[in-house]
C-alpha cells in the first residue's frame, strides 16, 4: 500500500481504550477526514522529501537519497546548505554523519569523539580532509580543539562536556566565524555562556532526523557578524513550485 494510502487509513482508525466498555479515545484526526490533502502533503514532505522515514528506518541522519546529514533540525540544515563552505575549516565536538555532510560541502574537518566504538567506526572510514581524535576525559576532549594548531571558521558543539567546550571554542574561532550549538533548548548552561559573550543567537527550531519531537539548533554569530558567501539562494524542500527561481 502506498505511503499516503497507509496514512489515509490511519486517519480512519479508532483506538480502543483497554478495560473500558466500548469506550474509545477521542479521534484527533476526525475533523480532517473530509479534506486531508494538505495534511497528507505535509506528512509526505517530512517523511519522504526530507527523508525522515529513512532516518527512522536506518537510525542514522540521512536525506531522501540516504546521503549523510547532521543530526541538526531540518531548518538549520537548509539554512547551512545555502552557504559556500569550500576550503573552510570546521571543528566538531562530536562527530558522525555531520562530518560527512561538512566534507561534502567542501570543508576540511577535525572532530573529537569520546565513545571508543563510535570513534573506531568514524575513523575507520578514512575520509579525505577529515581528522578524528579520541578523548574520553573532559580535559583531553575539550583540549583537542588546540591540537590542529589553527583557528576555525565553524565550531560545532554537539557532543560531551558542552559547557566546558564554550571558552576554547570561542578562543579558536576565526574572525567572522560562528559556533553551532545543537540542542540549545536543552543545554541551557552552554547557551547562556555564549549569550554572555555577546554572541548573536539565531535559533532554528523544528523537526529533524530520527526524533519524534522538535528541538533547537542554534547558530551563535560573533559581535562583528559572520562572513559567509551565499552559494545557493533559499529553495526549501517541499516548497511551492511557483516560488522556484525561473518560475
Amino acid at each position: 500500500m502506498p505511503l499516503l494510502s497507509k496514512f489515509r487509513a490511519l486517519l480512519g482508525v479508532t483506538r480502543n481504550v483497554p478495560n473500558a466498555e466500548a469506550e474509545t479515545a477521542p479521534d484527533r484526526f476526525s475533523q480532517y477526514r473530509d479534506s486531508p490533502d494538505k495534511l497528507l502533503r505535509n506528512f509526505e514532505i517530512l517523511s519522504c522529501d526530507m527523508g525522515q522515514l529513512n532516518t527512522m528506518m536506518l537510525n542514522l541522519p540521512v536525506d531522501a537519497s540516504k546521503r549523510p546529514l547532521p543530526w541538526y533540525t531540518y531548518p538549520a540544515i537548509e539554512y547551512l546548505r545555502q552557504f559556500d563552505f569550500t576550503d573552510k575549516y570546521i571543528f566538531e565536538f562530536g562527530c558522525g554523519n555531520s562530518s560527512l555532510f561538512w566534507l561534502e560541502m567542501g570543508a576540511t574537518v577535525w572532530s573529537v569523539e569520546h565513545d571508543r566504538a563510535w570513534y573506531d567506526k568514524v575513523a575507520g572510514k578514512r575520509a579525505p580532509r577529515h581528522t578524528v581524535y579520541f578523548a574520553d576525559s573532559a580535559e583531553s576532549y575539550v583540549g583537542s580543539i588546540e591540537l590542529p594548531g589553527r583557528s576555525f571558521d565553524v565550531v560545532v558543539i554537539d557532543g560531551e562536556w558542552r559547557e566546558a567546550c564554550v571558552s576554547l571554542a570561542i578562543s579558536r574561532l576565526k574572525p567572522g566565524g560562528f559556533i553551532i550549538l545543537d540542542n540549545a533548548d536543552r543545554d541551557h548552561v552552554a547557551a547562556d555562556a555564549l549569550r554572555a559573550r555577546d554572541f548573536f543567537e539565531v535559533d532554528f527550531s523544528g523537526f529533524g532526523p530520527i526524533n519524534d519531537y522538535t528541538w533547537t539548533t542554534a547558530l551563535f554569530l560573533p559581535p562583528g557578524g559572520a562572513k559567509l558567501r551565499i552559494a545557493h539562494p533559499p529553495s526549501p524542500i517541499g516548497g511551492h513550485p511557483d516560488n522556484r527561481r525561473g518560475s
